[in-house]
């Protein structure tokens, strides 16, 4: 049986830089499944009140487009 090396990222041992950018872009990746859930929650509410609901492809490329809006907005604004 072959085995296989697993590399574990301990934060402890992370210079500071690398914490900030770490969080940075969990905080990222937090905000991009959010604004997705919340439009496709959006999306699957319409549906069932009868009113047109969209394809799957058309929410994530909205929620893709909403994520960078907002955002830029709050780039902006610091």
């Amino acid at each position: 049986m072959e085995k296989v090396a697993i590399r574990v990222i301990i934060i402890d041992d992370m210079s500071p830089e690398n914490k900030e950018i770490l969080v940075k872009r969990l905080k990222s990746l937090v905000w991009t499944v959010g604004t997705f859930a919340a439009l496709a929650t959006l999306n699957y509410i319409s549906e069932n009140i009868g009113l047109v609901g969209l394809p799957m492809w058309a929410v994530t490329i909205i929620s893709l487009v909403v994520n960078q809006i907002t955002k830029q907005l709050n780039t902006q604004s610091r």
